[in-house]
């Protein structure tokens, strides 16, 4: 992905993961499962990789079968994911089948999707023909007017290809959107002190508190899920899905402040082990990303993993973290470790899919004329704010985001 790009969106859609833990009652709770012993991803060396390679081949299992087996054992699954990567979307496409006949999953919640579209899903889902324009409607709704990423979207036509093969009077997979309704652009314009109409400035103040977004996810798993006593399965980002771990807020001087549980940690505190996470291999950030007086080395962790499973001819594999080698490793040059040295692999992620490489992995693609006139007319002033430059029309938008995803 064109770095300007990448930088941009993660800067926009991570406004949530760096700033919201400053408005959390809960934030100054601890991490729920720290480890009394690690080890640093630095001092393992290729010495110790049989020790890694040997438990995957006896314990792990293929990804979709690994999907199957969590799905069997709790009434919630959480894949958290790093957005925009077309491989982990069609791995929760094709797995979509399987939980259904195997694991009795009934609910498939999916973070781009808001709560208010759920009548038009349901309509969608259960559509005799599936409706390409209802699917725009329904993806154009998401709250940034940002979310083309056709694999996504694909899944809802996974759902519904499901349902049409099923028989007549068996019970049908549905949808739910997790999100709220929300104007996160204008928001994001508010909080960069880009709004000059008073109007849009009080339509901004008095939106929802973009940094209670976590409780409203939690809340709409319940209703949509749990409350239904139905058996799920979420995709939402990584961020979100942690169960045992509390992310690290930090001071102005690079220090730890408090610790913020996210809507995977909200419902495992109410849920306990109805709840299971599984997190998807991808790049960790740098503790410099967070901290601009962090001056040492980068994250060691995602290599470590990638030359493990190199020396096991990088086949696609799921396991339980808890009880493996992987659990006592932690990484101090990488983000999520760096300001909670109690914190391991295991706290981070209950369940762990690795498919391949971070740099053999492929990006979404853009869904043709997502970005409509309509939508250009209103978001114009946060697109040309958000990439800095200008804009002339539709096309434009849409252009510069099918060019900005074809790598990594």
């Amino acid at each position: 992905m064109n770095k300007k790009i990448q930088r941009t969106i993660q800067a926009l859609l991570s406004l949530i993961f760096l700033l919201g833990g400053l408005c959390r009652a809960q934030a100054d709770k601890p991490s729920q499962a720290g480890q009394k012993v690690s080890v640093e991803a630095s001092e393992i060396d290729v010495s110790s990789f049989p020790r890694f390679t040997g438990w995957l081949d006896k314990s792990g299992r293929n990804p979709v079968d690994y999907f199957v087996d969590a799905c069997r054992k709790h009434e919630l699954v959480i894949v958290g994911e790093q957005h925009y990567i077309k491989d982990y979307c069609e791995l929760f496409k094709q797995a979509l089948p399987a939980v259904y006949e195997k694991a009795g999953v009934r609910v498939v919640a999916l973070e781009v999707c808001n709560a208010e579209s759920n009548e038009k899903i349901a309509r969608l889902i259960e559509g005799d023909r599936y409706d390409e324009a209802l699917a725009y409607e329904i993806a154009r709704a998401e709250n940034w007017g940002l979310w083309g990423y056709k694999e996504y979207w694909d899944i809802l036509e996974a759902v519904w290809s499901l349902n049409r093969s099923l028989p007549a009077g068996q019970e049908h997979m549905r949808v739910v959107g997790i999100d709220r309704e929300m104007d996160y652009q204008l928001d994001s314009l508010w909080r960069a002190d880009k709004l000059k109409d008073q109007v849009l400035i009080e339509k901004a103040k008095n939106q929802p508190d973009i940094y209670k977004r976590d409780d409203w996810l939690a809340e709409n798993i319940e209703k949509g899920i749990l409350a239904k006593g139905a058996r799920g399965i979420v995709l939402v980002g990584l961020n979100h899905s942690f169960t045992h771990y509390a992310q690290p807020i930090i001071d102005k001087e690079g220090k730890l402040k408090s610790e913020w549980p996210r809507m995977g940690n909200i419902l495992y505190q109410k849920y306990g082990e109805k709840i299971f996470q599984i997190g998807l291999h991808g790049p960790y950030q740098s503790p410099a990303q967070i901290d601009k007086t962090y001056k040492g080395e980068g994250p060691l962790w995602s290599d470590l993993i990638e030359k493990i499973m190199v020396a096991r001819g990088n086949r696609p594999v799921g396991f339980d973290v808890v009880g493996s080698p992987f659990a006592v490793v932690r990484d101090s040059r990488s983000y999520y470790f760096h300001w909670q040295p109690k914190v391991t692999f295991a706290d981070l992620n209950r369940g762990f899919i690795f498919l391949k490489p971070v740099k053999a992995l492929e990006p979404c693609s853009w869904m043709k004329d997502f970005v409509s006139d309509e939508m250009f007319e209103k978001s114009r002033d946060f697109y040309e704010f958000s990439y800095g430059r200008k804009f002339k029309d539709s096309r434009e938008v849409n252009e510069f985001f099918e060019s900005g995803l074809k790598t990594l």
